[in-house]
């Protein structure tokens, strides 16, 4: 009905913008937003960094105007949605009608199904989870964090900086944040961790927790144990869309979406932020959630409005990272498979990393060179059609470190740890048979969990 609600789900950055998309636009109707969290939208990039070093959750908040046009209902989660009825339901029962739909549910994290206990492992997505690891960090002197994405990364410096004794296990990686930037920045970037106090264990899948009611250690592939009081699993994210499944839509990698960020096959409906999956791939960085959040508002309020349609998105995608003490900036499209080259600079020090493929310049990484920032991006840019996709399976999105098909939560499960000889494997479940996924290891046991 005309006079039901725009209804954004999502109270996170992207949301945000779309809310203020549809005001630049002036749209006259109601907005209803609805936010899991118990928080009003804020810097999601600072937890890893900011919140985990000195606990002040007052400054991440983003400045959020005031408009009689817009409800803000936090901790509010969605349970399910009827796109073709537009009504939406919430966990406690409560029930909507709406006239648009912005879908800004982002994404949640990723877990490692291995045995063993779970008292004493953490992920990291929101405020809360962040000012958990804090209290923990009181008790525990010993941290490893696993994934070497960029995540990962950036816990591991921080945590080091703060006199944590960190181990960071990389995955069937040789260097951290090699599916980002490729193996020679990520030779690079290990040397910097190392530099900094981290222990890097390249090459090493977590095989099992071990402890009595909590973790005191990890069994990892190669059979080593790894001690540690605190673990934090930073192995990449899924998007949060539970929500909208049984609409037809395959929404296992994201919404699908035209150029124009609506749905394919609901026009009332659009997708931003980490959800969003363009007909370029989909991808999680702060400003993809900016732009597309913002780009998406005014296109829905143009769309309910009946005025001129917003042209299609394109931006050249930006990301940035702080750890080991310096700054990376991405731009373009990084590969790991492109040809790279030192354009300014020592890779030892500040360097511009170019990535070039068959036809040229592809994309930047700036590591510690801001002052160069302006000029890349302006280069870039001038050949938007080439530079603004994002790849369908970016690694960068997802804070991938290659984690085996095996740990998928949705597909299988880890009921055991065999060895034979030198090789340590997986035996694996998916509620219909059990495989065995061996690497090269030592050891000489069966171990499961008890329910096993």
């Amino acid at each position: 009905m005309p006079d039901d609600p725009v209804v954004v789900v999502g109270a996170g950055l992207a949301g945000l913008r779309a809310v203020e998309g549809l005001l630049r636009e002036d749209h006259p109707g109601r907005v209803l937003v609805f936010g899991d969290e118990p928080h009003p939208p804020y810097n999601r990039p600072a937890l890893s960094k900011d919140l985990l070093d000195d606990g002040d959750v007052a400054r991440l908040g983003y400045r959020v105007a005031e408009d009689p046009r817009v409800v803000w209902r936090t901790a509010s989660r969605v349970a399910a949605a009827h796109l073709t009825d537009r009504t939406l339901r919430l966990e406690d029962g409560d029930a909507f009608a709406y006239t648009g739909l912005v879908i800004a549910s982002g994404i949640r994290p990723r877990r490692l199904l291995v045995p063993g206990p779970t008292a004493g492992r953490f992920t990291v997505r929101t405020m809360d989870d962040v000012l958990a690891v804090r209290r923990a960090l009181g008790a525990a002197s010993r941290v490893t964090v696993v994934g070497g994405g960029v995540l990962g990364c950036e816990l591991s410096s921080t945590l080091c900086r703060l006199g944590a004794h960190v181990d960071l296990v990389l995955g069937p990686e040789p260097v951290p944040l090699r599916a980002v930037a490729g193996e020679t920045v990520g030779t690079e970037l290990m040397r910097r961790h190392r530099a900094e106090g981290t222990r890097v264990h390249p090459d090493e899948s977590v095989c099992a927790y071990t402890g009595i009611g909590r973790v005191d250690g990890l069994l990892l592939s190669s059979g080593r144990h790894l001690a540690a009081d605190l673990v934090i699993e930073a192995v990449g994210s899924v998007p949060d869309l539970g929500w909208l499944v049984g609409h037809r839509l395959d929404v296992a990698d994201g919404v699908p979406c035209e150029a124009d960020l609506f749905v394919q096959g609901h026009p009332e409906a659009v997708a931003c932020g980490d959800v969003a999956r363009l007909p370029d791939g989909r991808a999680e960085h702060w400003a993809r959630a900016s732009e597309t959040g913002r780009h998406a508002g005014r296109a829905l309020a143009r769309r309910l409005r009946g005025t001129t349609p917003l042209h299609a998105f394109r931006h050249v995608p930006t990301w940035w990272s702080d750890q080991v003490g310096v700054r990376l900036h991405g731009l373009g499209r990084l590969s790991p498979t492109a040809d790279l080259r030192v354009l300014e600079g020592s890779l030892h020090e500040s360097a511009v990393v170019g990535y070039h493929d068959a036809e040229g310049l592809s994309g930047v990484l700036l590591i510690d060179a801001p002052g160069r920032l302006p000029h890349y991006r302006r280069l870039l840019s001038q050949q938007p059609e080439r530079v603004a996709s994002a790849s369908p399976a970016s690694a960068l999105a997802r804070d991938e470190v290659a984690v085996p098909r095996a740990l998928e939560p949705e597909v299988h499960r880890i009921v055991g740890v065999v060895t034979v000889g030198r090789a340590v494997g997986h035996v694996v479940g998916d509620g219909q048979r059990l495989r065995v996924h061996l690497d090269v290891a030592r050891g000489g046991r069966l171990d499961g969990p008890p329910e096993a």
